[in-house]
């Protein structure tokens, strides 16, 4: 599979241009694309993009299940300093 790097490369030789200015076009011509399709083909895009596979739902659970584990804990530690606080304002 073609990397973008190597397609930048590609494409600056054939038109004859800068490495910057053909990765510039890239990104132009990425973005013109992205304009005109949902936002669920955006990310099957970038994945194609990239060479990183798309998440499967399972990706998609696990991602979800650790950032509700994050919260859960923040959430915790926050409620276990308020308990202290009224402990320590009924208890003295």
């Amino acid at each position: 599979m073609e990397t973008v790097e190597s397609f930048v490369k590609k494409m600056a030789a054939e038109l004859q241009i800068d490495e910057e200015k053909a990765h510039q076009a890239f990104q132009l011509s990425l973005a013109f694309v992205k304009a005109r399709v949902g936002n669920a083909v955006h990310v099957k895009i970038d994945n194609a993009v990239t060479g990183e596979p798309e998440p499967t739902f399972n990706d998609k659970i696990e991602d979800f299940a650790e950032e509700a584990a994050d919260t859960f804990e923040k959430v915790k530690e926050a409620a276990g300093k308020k308990f202290e606080e009224f402990k320590k304002r009924f208890t003295s």
